[in-house]
This record gives C-alpha cells, structure tokens and sequence, in this order.
C-alpha cells in the first residue's frame, strides 16, 4: 500500500485507483485503507472513465455521492461527445439499481441516448443497442418510444434494423406492441425498397403467431410481392398459401 497510496492522488490516479480496486477484490487492501483517499478520487468525477470505477467503490462502503457529484453523471448523458455519453448510458442500470438516479432522471434524458443507436460510427452503435434490454427492463424505455423504434425498421442502415427487429419483438413479447400496429407492419410488407421488405417478411411468422397480423392479410399480399424462398416455404407450411 505504501507505494501505492502516493498514486492516489497523482495524475496518475486513474489507472491507480483501478488496481487498487483490483487489490481490494482480491483482499490484499481493506476499505479504510481506501477512504482515507477517496477526496482524491472524486476529483476525477470529470472524467467519465472514473465512473466505471464507482459500482466497486459503493459495494464495498468506499465511497458515497452527493446531489452535485450525481448530477455530474446524469449531465454526462447528454455529452457531446458520443463516447463519453455512452459510458455513462452504460452505467445507468446499475445506478438506476442502486437508487444513486432514479429512472424518471435518467428518463428525462433519454432521447439522447436513442440517438446513439443510429451514430455512424458502427462499434459504438452497436453497443449502444446492446444497452436497449437492460434499459426497457428499468422502465427507462417504454411504450412512449413504440414509435421511435417502429421507425427504426426503415432505417437503411441494415445494422440498425436488424436491431430494432430485436427490440420490436421484445416489445411485442412484453405486450407493448399489440394489434393495433398491424397497419404499420402489414405497410412494410409491400415497402418500396427490397432489404427492407425482406427484413419485414422474414419476421411474418413471428407476427402471426404474436396475432399482430392475421394470415388473410398475408395472403392478400403474398402474390404481389417478392420474398424468398424461406419464407414462401414456411407460409405453405403454415397453409397460407
């Protein structure tokens, strides 16, 4: 400890307060020798790769945050800056859990973290998806948002659709997406463009099975459009057509 306690409140700190996490896991340090720092730590709550750090500090009774430090987090949601407001996106269920944010903050905010499912740059996109479940779960995404994910179905982006599939049937699983939005996907069976008409009709027996389109309506549209031939075998299947 005696070599890393000058660490602690370097400019080296971050990576210092991390193997010192690291030590505490392991029980090679106790919480006191840590608290006695913790000052140190929160001087770094600007940077948002310290807050990775906290879900450890709190478990172990390290650290506790006041009204201000945590309105430093929920700011970072909003962030300029795609990376930074990721991280702390990333954060939000376990902080949500632990009562540090309530999920009507969180929420308030949370058309910038839609946002982040359409960015350009493609790892951070996906991740970003990768974060829906954990945040439908929470309540932070609700039926509010049916709409902003339906739209994602058109996206040209086939990353982006394929995702929002995903999430659409999840919301269709959870009773969020009824029959009353059989107009939009019966419209996206006859979409103009081709990748994404296939993408609507390769999800046609999940539909019906859901009851959100009936087999009529699919039969009406069967002949006046191109699908594969998967999903033309799995429709005989089912005599539908």
């Amino acid at each position: 400890m005696k070599g890393l306690t000058p660490l602690l409140c370097s400019p080296f700190r971050l990576k210092a307060w991390k193997f010192a996490i690291d030590l505490l896991n392991r029980g090679e340090l106790s919480p006191d020798d840590l608290r006695q720092y913790v000052n140190c730590f929160k001087e770094m709550l600007s940077s948002p790769e310290a807050w990775e750090l906290i879900p450890a500090l709190l478990d172990k009774g390290i650290l506790d945050l006041s009204k201000e430090e945590k309105t430093i987090l929920l700011n970072f949601l909003s962030d300029e800056d795609e990376h930074k407001r990721l991280i702390a996106w990333n954060l939000v269920p376990i902080f949500v859990d632990k009562s540090i944010v309530t999920t009507d903050e969180v929420r308030r905010r949370k058309a910038d973290f839609l946002s982040l499912l359409i960015s350009s740059d493609r790892k951070l996109c996906l991740k970003s998806w990768n974060l829906v479940i954990a945040l439908m779960e929470r309540g932070v995404i609700d039926k509010s948002d049916v709409d902003q994910f339906l739209s994602f179905l058109t996206c040209l982006d086939h990353l982006v659709r394929s995702k929002a599939w995903n999430c659409v049937l999840l919301l269709i699983n959870k009773g969020i997406i009824d029959k009353s939005y059989s107009q939009y996907f019966l419209s996206l069976l006859s979409y103009e463009r081709l990748s994404i008409r296939l993408d609507a009709w390769k999800h046609v027996p999940e539909l019906m099975d859901k009851k959100i389109i009936s087999a009529e309506k699919v039969r009406k549209l069967v002949d006046n459009v191109k699908i594969s031939n998967e999903i033309i075998n799995e429709l005989k299947n089912r005599g539908i057509i």
